[in-house]
């Protein structure tokens, strides 16, 4: 039992800091993966530490104008400012089963998602200074 005054102002200090750090380090996963609210597979890429959110946008793929639906894409953009070989880097090792294609100063990484249909994946492209995660549905897949 702690019976010194200052000792138990020092253990309440430093239990209301470990408190503190743990409610900011669950608060910034939130945040960070909030723009992936709706997404399908998605949220099965790490998101890449420094990497700052900027817009999404998507789209559906038809066979011809007024045809039936093939495909859906969900892509989300971020700025990055680490150089490309180090967020590679990054992705080569969270993502060991993504095949990984270097065109240019791109590199693209394509993986096949936990539960994903056929023709279903998500593919993350590292290019100077941007980071995109693009999802693609299919009607096949479960999640469409």
């Amino acid at each position: 039992m702690v019976t010194d005054s200052g000792a138990r102002r020092r253990l309440g200090a430093l239990i209301l800091a470990g408190m503190s750090a743990i409610a900011l380090v669950g608060c910034s996963v939130v945040e960070r993966r909030s723009e992936l609210e709706g997404s399908v597979y998605a949220r099965q890429v790490p998101a890449y530490p420094s990497a700052k959110f900027e817009d999404s946008m998507g789209g559906t793929t038809s066979e011809g104008i007024g045809g039936r639906a093939v495909s859906k894409s969900q892509s989300w953009f971020y700025s990055v400012s680490d150089p490309v070989d180090t967020v590679a880097a990054f992705y080569t090792q969270n993502l060991p089963t993504a095949t990984k294609e270097v065109d240019g100063d791109s590199v693209v990484f394509r993986l096949k998602p936990k539960d994903a249909g056929p023709d279903e994946s998500v593919v993350v492209t590292v290019e100077p200074g941007r980071l995109q995660i693009t999802e693609i549905l299919t009607p096949k897949g479960a999640a469409y």
